[in-house]
């Protein structure tokens, strides 16, 4: 696993809390 495929893992986890949150 590279530093770059987690980081980008975190900015999808990230994009799909913040559209739950303003669903």
């Amino acid at each position: 696993m590279t530093t770059k495929n987690h980081q980008v893992k975190l900015i999808w986890l990230k994009r799909k809390i913040r559209y739950v949150f303003f669903s």
